[in-house]
């Protein structure tokens, strides 16, 4: 096997942890408001994280999403969220 560049071992270790770090991912709408064509989504999130040395950890927080209805497609006008402990 060809040695590897430091660029595309970095590359290639960013896009193994975005794709396989995040499991079990939970969303719970709480509350939504709908003004005509708007609409507030309220609710929590959680998700697990897997570790490079295979052990996981628990996150959750708070999202709120602004959407807006554009002729048959909602459209996201804002995502907010807070993490309730930093990674």
């Amino acid at each position: 096997m060809p040695p590897v560049s430091e660029e595309e071992l970095a590359r290639r270790t960013r896009r193994a942890r975005s794709f396989l770090r995040w499991t079990d991912e939970a969303i719970t709408v709480d509350r939504v408001i709908s003004v005509g064509d708007q609409l507030r989504a309220i609710g929590t999130w959680s998700n697990t994280v897997q570790e490079p040395d295979g052990s996981t950890q628990e996150f959750n927080g708070h999202f709120t999403s602004d959407l807006i209805l554009e002729g048959n497609f909602w459209k996201i006008r804002l995502n907010t969220y807070d993490q309730s402990r930093f990674y």
